[in-house]
């Protein structure tokens, strides 16, 4: 940058390696902005007629170039020869904007628009992604094609109404989806800030309650663990690898797409833990799990069946390189499950039934069950706690398999919560 220049003190093949963090003057009212080595701002800073300092931002660093950003700087500067204000007439523009923006966006093309270039990155599962697009076009079929300037809070409240005591879970889903529709809106200057329709304070919160009030959340329907031998027999009778996979979720605590979507390059078999990696987790974050003895046995038998490569499912479906789905686990266990019960089971459940099991035979430490289902610690302790209690739980692991097998009876185990 040169020193001695009132104006274009700035060199375009320098721009890059200008200090970020700080202001490079070109002369003339423009500076460029740096927030890191590869981008930035551009700003023009001036003195209106009443001798107020103003800044305007007139574009992206490097979206807008030097000789680019000089120009906008004279055209800016031209306005104030014209006794116009820049900033001021940037903002009418924007207005304008806006209001065209309204006759034109409608909220179905803006929530496609969003949750394709957004939202979709973040969720992880095909069904939850089919979920999110079904509940809109069902329930919002009244303001798909309107345009989304004008959709008022009656319009959402008309959205809700029909379900929200009925089937709160997917209501409340949905107002979180159409207000998230409005807040991208609003941060892409389509329509004024403060108008969220869909935000819960005020209208909404006096049209209808929330939480506890309206729904209380169902329980899994979980197994007696006294009856779990008996099941884990049954399934080791058949002769098939859904069996295997629903047998291997079962003595690991998994939900079920983390013990389906299982690649052999998540297991160790020298140290016999299964590394889960934080994108396949509920928590988003990576959760280790020791291995049994008949864990380890379930993923040998599963080694001739195809590719051990790191990549590829352990428990192939099936189509070729697809998992298992869930609705063939249930009905697997609702196969299995009626040979032992007239009570309903799922395989969520089953993280229940360990639980249930851990508590009735001696395993009082809640820190310890709630590390081998991956649940949060809970209260001021998840601030301190960084340990995940690996070497306590290889010995739970193992007793809750020896259980599943038969080895154990169903009585109170002992067991040394001290280790």
């Amino acid at each position: 940058m040169s020193k001695h220049r009132t104006i274009y003190r700035l060199r375009g093949n320098l721009l890059r390696k200008y200090e970020p963090h700080k202001r490079h003057s070109d002369g003339n009212g423009l500076y460029l902005q740096k927030t890191s080595m590869e981008f930035g701002s551009w700003y023009l800073i001036y003195t209106d007629k009443r001798k107020k300092r103003k800044e305007m931002s007139i574009g992206k660093f490097p979206d807008m170039g030097l000789d680019e950003a000089r120009a906008r700087c004279h055209a800016e500067k031209a306005k104030l020869a014209s006794h116009l204000d820049p900033l001021s007439e940037k903002r009418k523009e924007e207005a304008l904007n806006r209001e065209e923006n309204k006759q034109i966006i409608t909220f179905g093309s803006h929530f496609d628009k969003w949750f394709n270039s957004v939202r979709i990155h973040k969720i992880k599962s095909h069904v939850t992604r089919r979920q999110w697009q079904s509940t809109v076009n069902t329930y919002c079929k009244e303001i798909l094609d309107k345009p989304i300037g004008e959709i008022t809070k009656e319009d959402i409240y008309e959205c809700l109404k029909d379900i929200w005591y009925t089937k709160y879970p997917t209501a409340a889903k949905l107002l979180r989806r159409i207000e998230g529709t409005f807040d991208d809106a609003i941060a892409e200057g389509i329509i004024a800030e403060n108008a969220n329709p869909a935000i819960w304070k005020g209208f909404l919160a006096k049209k209808f309650e929330k939480g506890k009030d309206v729904h209380k959340p169902r329980k899994h329907p979980a197994l007696d663990w006294r009856l779990l031998p008996k099941l884990i027999s049954e399934l080791r009778s058949l002769n098939s690898n859904s069996a295997r996979a629903l047998e291997f979720i079962i003595l690991n605590n998994n939900r079920l797409s983390e013990g389906l979507n299982l690649v052999w390059g998540e297991i160790n078999f020298e140290s016999k833990i299964w590394t889960i990696p934080g994108n396949r987790m509920k928590a988003r974050e990576e959760h280790q799990i020791p291995l049994s003895s008949r864990s380890i046995e379930i993923l040998n038998f599963m080694k001739q069946f195809g590719n051990v490569k790191a990549d590829k499912l352990v428990f192939q479906g099936q189509r070729k390189n697809h998992p298992f789905s869930t609705t063939t686990m249930e009905k697997l266990l609702m196969k299995v499950a009626s040979r032992l019960t007239d009570k309903h089971a799922c395989p969520h459940g089953f993280r229940s039934t360990f639980s249930d099991w851990a508590a009735d035979n001696g395993i009082t430490s809640v820190d310890i069950i709630d590390f081998c289902l991956s649940h949060a610690v809970q209260g001021t302790t998840k601030h301190y706690l960084r340990t995940k209690a690996l070497t306590p739980r290889i010995e739970v692991m193992q007793k809750w398999s020896d259980f599943c097998e038969g080895k154990l009876q169903a009585k109170i185990i002992e067991f040394n919560n001290a280790a």
